[in-house]
């Protein structure tokens, strides 16, 4: 039986979904299966991004792990997502071969909350070659996601971390009296 479920985009991000219900033990087998799957196609050049609690066992299965540490139903602060987008823009950047794998066990909003934040982010400071990871971003969040974000979270959420991701990537004297972020 699964219970995960992997998006392979053709782009650079693959995302890993598990949702709460999902027994330990299920959760764990699964992820046997995909990290070798993964090292085998990407061998060092992934770095899976956990949107869920620190866990230890991704950071023993898989060599390089980025722990966001966010809690299931509460919204991460604006320097957490920037400190995330900044760190999938940097390790794609890095180099052509660079894969992020976007996981999140439990509530899928959070990565909801992270595709669109990085749609932003990436427009800002888009490169020509981030845009195919752009589009397919936004396809993927208007396909996948959209649908399990509460309105106000498209709504006010999405607009305010817009504005303060735009303030962030270019500040500048005229901004800096900004209290939102």
């Amino acid at each position: 039986t699964r219970c995960v479920s992997v998006s392979l985009r053709k782009t650079r991000i693959i995302s890993i979904i598990c949702p709460s219900t999902c027994p330990e033990d299920l959760y764990l087998e699964n992820l046997r299966k995909i990290i070798p799957m993964l090292e085998s196609k990407h061998g060092h050049n992934y770095m899976l991004i956990n949107l869920s609690q620190k866990d230890d066992i991704l950071t023993k299965m898989t060599h390089t792990v980025f722990n966001t540490g966010w809690l299931d139903l509460l919204a991460p602060s604006l320097d957490q997502i920037f400190n995330v987008c900044t760190t999938m823009e940097n390790w794609l950047q890095g180099h052509p071969k660079h894969v992020l794998v976007l996981h999140c066990r439990g509530d899928r909003g959070r990565l909801g909350v992270l595709v669109a934040s990085y749609i932003h982010f990436s427009n800002m400071s888009a490169s020509a070659d981030l845009s195919l990871d752009h589009f397919a971003m936004r396809k993927f969040y208007n396909d996948k996601l959209s649908a399990l974000m509460i309105p106000s979270q498209k709504r006010c959420y999405f607009t305010l971390i817009g504005c303060c991701l735009f303030l962030r990537v270019y500040q500048s004297s005229s901004f800096s009296h900004c209290k939102c972020c």
